[in-house]
């Protein structure tokens, strides 16, 4: 992986981290639900949890921008929490419930589960397989600040497709 490629990935999944601690942050009592309903802490740990996740996401964010390497790691690992929650909700045939991911509210399903993957995997392989330090001139530096927010777009757009999926099946059983 080039430093362009390396640096490009830092940005992305700032931009993704952004806007997903951005929900939590100006919705935190919907965060908090969510977070209760995965039913996998205890309810007098929610308020503790759901913070410490917050925080979590922010740190993750400071240490993307900042180019730190760590970065990607905590991005991977946040990540792979989120998986193993969402799966383990899945198994239990709890599909109803918000993911807790963005703005929208967004049921669990299969689709969710692969874009997690995908995700992890990719903040993983960059973390093991980036080019570090990354060094890159100007130009190159906004060719890939471009080219991750053109990403992150797709990537926003596809959360906001599962949102309404999730929508559309609650419309389609009759609960609106």
């Amino acid at each position: 992986m080039s430093s362009i490629e390396t640096l490009l990935a830092h940005w992305f999944y700032a931009i993704i981290f952004v806007a997903a601690s951005h929900h939590k942050i100006v919705h935190w009592q919907r965060f908090k639900a969510s977070v209760f309903a995965y039913k996998i802490i205890p309810g007098f740990l929610v308020t503790f949890s759901a913070g410490l996740l917050t925080l979590a996401e922010l740190i993750v964010i400071g240490a993307l921008i900042f180019l730190q390497p760590i970065g990607l790691f905590l991005s991977g690992a946040l990540l792979t929490i989120y998986l193993i929650a969402i799966t383990i909700n899945m198994a239990r045939g709890r599909h109803f419930i918000d993911c807790g991911c963005g703005d929208e509210p967004s049921p669990l399903s299969p689709a969710l589960v692969l874009r997690n993957i995908l995700l992890t995997s990719g903040a993983f392989g960059a973390y093991f397989f980036g080019a570090w330090p990354v060094n890159i001139e100007i130009a190159g530096s906004l060719v890939a600040l471009s080219i991750a927010i053109a990403a992150a777009g797709v990537y926003l757009t596809i959360d906001q497709l599962l949102a309404n999926q999730g929508k559309y099946r609650r419309l389609w059983l009759g609960e609106y």
